[in-house]
């Protein structure tokens, strides 16, 4: 069954990952954007990061560890960090492109990480929480 639950929480923050990076980078632009590598309304590095931090608080919480701002913290910025920085190098490798580039950012890392966004999904880490304990509660309990 977690497996299940698991797949529903990569698939809406997959979508939701979609919609946020269509519309910043259509407004960024000025012009439509379909973001994501994959066809379909999908941005599958944050379905697995949303799974993945959901999951890491899951582990945490059956040990009796609750999630303070300052493990939030680190799971939610530096993890994000990981996430994005090996998905970038990977999606670099495998196919030869880049499908983002923080070089003109401040605090970046090799344009493929940028502390500054890393710290807005600290911040999105909180209410990812409590939606999955919504979804949780509402479909899985």
């Amino acid at each position: 069954m977690w497996l299940c639950e698991y797949f529903v929480y990569f698939t809406i923050f997959s979508v939701m990952g979609w919609i946020y990076e269509s519309i910043f980078c259509t407004i960024k632009s000025k012009k439509w954007e379909n973001r994501g590598f994959l066809y379909g309304p999908s941005c599958p590095i944050y379905g697995a990061g949303g799974a993945a931090i959901t999951g890491v608080f899951d582990i945490l919480q059956k040990n009796g560890i609750e999630a303070s701002w300052g493990l939030v913290f680190l799971v939610g910025m530096f993890g994000s960090m990981v996430l994005e920085y090996f998905t970038s190098w990977a999606l670099e490798k495998l196919f030869n492109a880049y499908w983002w580039d923080y070089s003109d950012m401040p605090l970046q890392i090799m344009g493929q990480v940028c502390i500054v966004f890393s710290f807005f999904w600290f911040l999105l880490s909180f209410p990812a929480m409590q939606f999955c304990k919504s979804v949780r509660i509402l479909f899985f309990e």
